[in-house]
């Protein structure tokens, strides 16, 4: 399943997912706004096998974030 969330809807996406018995029947990929660092901390073992993808994080540990 392809997923698109962003903010609060990120975190009651998943947890449906997981309630309803999906999770771990039907794999969940999506961009990188479902795991970033803004919604990841309120997250729980729900998110566990999501794959997403960012070409950027704000958390990362390099010269340019620190810079900022």
């Amino acid at each position: 399943m392809y997923v698109i969330t962003a903010g609060r809807e990120t975190i009651q996406f998943f947890n449906q997912y997981q309630d309803f018995g999906l999770k771990g029947k039907i794999p969940v990929i999506g961009p990188g706004m479902p795991t970033d660092e803004h919604t990841l901390p309120s997250q729980g073992d729900e998110m566990l096998g999501v794959v997403t993808v960012l070409h950027y994080s704000a958390a990362l540990d390099n010269p340019v974030n620190k810079r900022s």
